[in-house]
């Protein structure tokens, strides 16, 4: 089985990327191990003193592959089965750990979420009953709206008939200066 503890010699071994220097299986279960406490793979590389490309041209080859994926699952189920257990301990009281009611809530949450305490929201539901003489009472007043607007429209359409449209030649200037500052705006005040 695969270790998820890390060491202090394997966690600092170089502070420089090796180079040159071929991968191997107990360096793949190093930063599969780093990976499963949730480092990223490039983290988990430079903590190695790996360089991240070396890794990742190990880690393409096809029978690499295979063993690599194999490794990090592994490794992740270990790292789960060993969270577990603390959880457990916590939650019993036991192995020297004092009890602690949250891991037992949050055990019970991954065994059935709905013993774990977290509340699940609520469906709306929502019930609309209208009788029949309201619904004819809101058509009524929908038409009459509806004509409302068709008779303001058709006043509008009359005024601007009647009305000629102008035309000026007069220019208009603009300054095209921009305040400076917040201080200089809104023009004027001073």
């Amino acid at each position: 089985m695969i270790s998820t503890e890390i060491s202090p010699e394997s966690a600092v071994q170089s502070e420089k990327p090796r180079r040159h220097r071929k991968i191997n299986l107990v360096d793949a279960e190093a930063i599969a191990r780093h990976v499963a406490r949730g480092l990223t793979e490039v983290d988990a590389c430079h903590l190695l003193g790996i360089a991240p490309p070396s890794w990742w041209n190990w880690k393409k080859r096809t029978k690499n592959a295979r063993e690599s994926a194999e490794l990090f699952a592994r490794a992740l189920g270990g790292r789960k089965h060993n969270l577990l257990g603390e959880m457990e301990k916590a939650a019993t009281g036991t192995g020297g750990v004092r009890h602690d009611w949250r891991a037992a809530q949050a055990l019970a949450g991954i065994v059935d979420p709905r013993l774990g305490g977290q509340q699940q929201p609520a469906q709306p539901t929502t019930s609309v009953s209208i009788d029949e003489t309201a619904l004819r009472r809101i058509a009524e007043i929908c038409e009459r709206t509806r004509q409302s607007m068709l008779q303001d429209a058709a006043q509008v359409a009359l005024l601007a008939d009647a009305v000629p449209a102008r035309t000026t030649d007069q220019v208009i200037d603009c300054p095209t200066v921009m305040p400076a500052g917040p201080s200089d705006w809104p023009p004027g005040k001073d």
